[in-house]
């Protein structure tokens, strides 16, 4: 059986944790050979989180998220008035701290299945929306 680290390099997501999320779920990225990376270590101190997004952008990396300042900065304009219109985000929504690894490790095929599906689209974008019991998903 072939390590899921091991898969394609079109399944490849580059996850951008924001600050409020638990560092401890990069292990889980990184397990199935996806890169990580932290807001807080990429970025100046101090960084608003248009900043955060915008570097998102940059290197069409998905936003990993547990606030919604963040939703509301990527949700709130429409295509074409803004650069974080085309940022991909994955966000817990109500998830307890403790199960979200388990919510991250059921909801991870899927995402890996829509950045395949859409990597060859022009609007790259997927909203994954991670909740206690179910997954909600955007394009």
């Amino acid at each position: 059986m072939q390590n899921r680290g091991a898969r394609q390099a079109d399944l490849r997501l580059h996850v951008l944790f924001d600050a409020m999320v638990d560092y401890a779920l990069a292990a889980i990225f990184q397990e199935c050979g996806h890169e990580v990376s932290f807001a807080n270590i990429e970025l100046p101190q101090g960084a608003s989180d248009e900043d955060i997004a915008l570097w998102a952008h940059d290197r069409a990396a998905f936003m990993l998220s547990c606030d919604r300042d963040m939703r509301g900065i990527i949700n709130k304009q429409s295509r074409g008035q803004n650069p974080y219109y085309l940022v991909s985000r994955i966000n817990f929504v109500q998830v307890d701290e403790g199960r979200q690894p388990d919510r991250l490790r059921a909801a991870l095929p899927v995402i890996e299945y829509l950045r395949k599906l859409t990597s060859t689209e022009e609007d790259t974008r997927v909203i994954v929306d991670i909740h206690r019991s179910f997954l909600r998903v955007f394009r």
